[in-house]
């Protein structure tokens, strides 16, 4: 199991609840792979943190997007 971890920030007026896929390319850049979560009641100008696993062979992959 690999993972990648990233931060997102609501800029905006509401209380959010988004989606973040992760896509993993190679180098001629065909999507190899996705993966999604949910991140849930994010507030105005909060920031939070989230890790998305990623199982399987994932050598050939050359880009995150």
């Amino acid at each position: 199991m690999n993972y990648v971890n990233g931060t997102v920030t609501n800029n905006g007026k509401n209380t959010e609840t988004i989606k973040v896929t992760l896509y993993l390319k190679n180098e001629n850049d065909l999507t190899l792979g996705k993966v999604d979560t949910v991140i849930e009641n994010i507030a105005p100008a909060e920031v939070r943190n989230f890790e998305i696993g990623i199982m399987g062979d994932y050598r050939t992959v050359n880009k995150y997007q």
